[in-house]
This record gives C-alpha cells, sequence and structure tokens, in this order.
C-alpha cells in the first residue's frame, strides 16, 4: 500500500479513486432498480462509458463515477505499471523503454591489487588530457629537480614503471604505495613517454565507471 501513495500523484490518484468510487456505487445502484433486473445492466453501463447521449443523460453518476475511478487507478496503483512508463515512453520519444543497467562496484585490498586488476581488464590507453590510474611506489624533492614520484603504470604487458611530477605545489608526504590518478599530458620526445601529473589519491575502489577520488592535491 505504500508504494501506493508515495507521491502526491499518487495520493491525488488515490483521493479521486475513493471519490469516483462512491459516486459510481450510488450510480449504479440506481441504474440497477430503474430497469429491475440485471438483463441489461452492463449493456446499459457501456453504453454510458462511451458516451452514450440517452445512457448518459439517464445515469451522470455512473458516467461521472466510472471515468474518476479509472482516472484514480492509472493516477495510483496503476501509475508505475501504466501511466509511469506511458509517460517516460513520451519522453524518451523511444519505443522501447530504456533499462539502466547499473554497473557493478569493485572494491580492492590495496592499491597495488588495484593496479592488477587495470592491467589486465581495463583499457590501458595513455590519451592526452586524460587520467589513468597509477602506484606511487617512492616521492622526492630537490632544488634542482623539483618534487617528483617513482609510479607504476597500468599496461597491457603489467605494471610499468615511470616518474611523475605534481600537478600542484602541494606536494603531499604519505602517498607512498597509495593508488593515486595522473593526468597525461603530452608525449616526451625524448623518451617517447607521455608527461604524467599527479593531481588526486584514489580509494581502490571502482564505482559508476570510475575510480572513487579520495582527495585532490
Amino acid at each position: 500500500m505504500e508504494a501506493f501513495a508515495n507521491t502526491a500523484i499518487k495520493r491525488a490518484g488515490i483521493v479521486l479513486l475513493a471519490i469516483g468510487g462512491l459516486i459510481l456505487l450510488v450510480g449504479l445502484y440506481k441504474m440497477h432498480w430503474s430497469h429491475m433486473g440485471a438483463s441489461r445492466f452492463f449493456e446499459q453501463w457501456l453504453n454510458t462509458v462511451l458516451l452514450d447521449s440517452y445512457s448518459t443523460r439517464q445515469h451522470p453518476a455512473v458516467l461521472y463515477g466510472s471515468y474518476l475511478v479509472i482516472a484514480g487507478s492509472l493516477l495510483s496503483p496503476l501509475y508505475d505499471s501504466v501511466t509511469g512508463r506511458l509517460i517516460r515512453w513520451v519522453k524518451n520519444g523511444s519505443s522501447t523503454a530504456k533499462v539502466e543497467k547499473t554497473l557493478p562496484v569493485l572494491h580492492f585490498k590495496d592499491g597495488k591489487s588495484a593496479i592488477e586488476y587495470a592491467c589486465k581488464y581495463m583499457d590501458t590507453s595513455l590519451i592526452e588530457n586524460e587520467l589513468t590510474p597509477c602506484l606511487v611506489i617512492a616521492t622526492s624533492q630537490s632544488k634542482e629537480s623539483g618534487a617528483f614520484a617513482v609510479i607504476q603504470v597500468p599496461t597491457d604487458e603489467g605494471p610499468k614503471k615511470s616518474t611523475a611530477a605534481f600537478l600542484s605545489e602541494n606536494v603531499p608526504a604519505d602517498i607512498a604505495g597509495r593508488l593515486c590518478a595522473a593526468l597525461i599530458g603530452p608525449t616526451n620526445e625524448q623518451t617517447g613517454a607521455p608527461h604524467l601529473l599527479l593531481c588526486a589519491e584514489l580509494e581502490p575502489t571502482w564505482c559508476n565507471g570510475a575510480w572513487k577520488v579520495k582527495r585532490r592535491f
């Protein structure tokens, strides 16, 4: 019963259903006794619903009650299975209902496990201006080279060692062994590998088609 009244539209439908049902009962009772039998009862009811001019004048309560019951039913008990689907079809402009696929949530015990999974089952292409997961092995900082990290990035052949700078000046000191995200920059002409910039720490969780961000640098 709760599902029939969990929105304002459904609650309004229940009110219409109750009022229409009461009016219809009164109208059917009068129509039954006006014919003194049931031989033409359903025929007369159908004629009234189909807006036969004579029947509607004779039995207005049956007419209004029937349509209120139909409207109330479509707005409440039949809303999810009939009316709601029809509205979605009109909005989507498609003859087939769109089925939303729930993407799986993958939890890994650590960053290493996440990188190993990415090597086997995910696209490991390094495309400029996109992000790639990586495992931070160690970090270092000096006046000459600035701050950088030794990382492992996923490839089809397995984790590959590389280096990455930091996107911002706020260099975290506690990310060794953590799963992070690196922004892929243009290709280094000398090494043939793209420049990588660490920008965030990730949780070892794949959710809704992306890695879950723990904090940004």
